[in-house]
C-alpha cells in the first residue's frame, strides 16, 4: 500500500510541475515578467553558444564593452542594450527599449533570464507594465488598459530574444570575403 501510495504522489508531482516555455509568458495573477526566464534548445556546447552571444554582441554594439555587464568565460553572459522593440499602440511604431537579459549556458541549451525592460525614451520600467498588480484587480478581472501593455510588453521581450536567438548563427566571418 505504501509503495502504491509513493508511485502516486510521485506521479502527481510530475504532473504539477511546470514545464519551462521557450518564449516569456504572460503573467498570471501572483506573477510578473521580469525575472522570468526561458530555457531554449540551442545546439552546441556551452562554450561554442557563449562564443556566439559573444561575438554577435561584438559584431553589432558599437561599444560591446557598455552592454556586457558581465560575463564568466564559458558559462555567462549579462547584457543590456537598446532595440526598437515596444509599442505602446497595437500595430504601433516600434519605441526603443533598454533590455537587460542574463544568459546561462549549459550544452545544447541556454537559459535566459530577463531582468529588466525600459523604455529608450523615458527610461522608464515598462516591465512593471506586465506585473500582476497592475494587470488584475482586486476581484480577479483584468484591468483593459494594463492588459493591452502587459500583452506587448511581452511581445517585446520576446522580440529581442528572439533577434538574438536567431541572429547568434547568422554571424559571417568577414575574413572569408577578402
Amino acid at each position: 500500500m505504501k509503495k502504491v501510495l509513493l508511485v502516486l504522489g510521485m506521479v502527481a508531482l510530475t504532473f504539477s510541475m511546470k514545464s519551462q516555455s521557450d518564449t516569456f509568458t504572460y503573467p498570471n495573477k501572483g506573477e510578473q515578467l521580469e525575472l522570468q526566464y526561458v530555457i531554449i534548445e540551442k545546439e552546441g556546447t556551452a562554450g561554442e553558444n557563449y562564443n556566439k552571444l559573444l561575438n554577435y554582441i561584438v559584431k553589432n554594439y558599437k561599444n560591446p564593452d557598455v552592454v556586457i555587464k558581465s560575463k564568466i568565460d564559458g558559462d555567462y553572459i549579462r547584457m543590456e542594450g537598446i532595440m526598437s522593440a515596444f509599442s505602446h499602440k497595437e500595430g504601433g511604431t516600434r519605441l526603443d527599449t533598454k533590455f537587460h537579459y542574463e544568459f546561462k549556458f549549459k550544452n545544447n541549451k541556454m537559459r535566459i533570464e530577463l531582468i529588466s525592460l525600459k523604455s529608450g525614451v523615458s527610461n522608464g520600467h515598462i516591465s512593471s507594465y506586465a506585473t500582476s498588480s497592475k494587470i488584475y484587480k482586486k476581484d480577479g478581472s483584468k484591468r483593459k488598459l494594463w492588459d493591452a501593455y502587459a500583452t506587448r510588453t511581452v511581445e517585446a521581450a520576446n522580440y529581442i530574444l528572439d533577434v538574438i536567438i536567431s541572429n547568434m548563427d547568422s554571424q559571417v566571418n568577414d575574413d572569408d570575403n577578402w
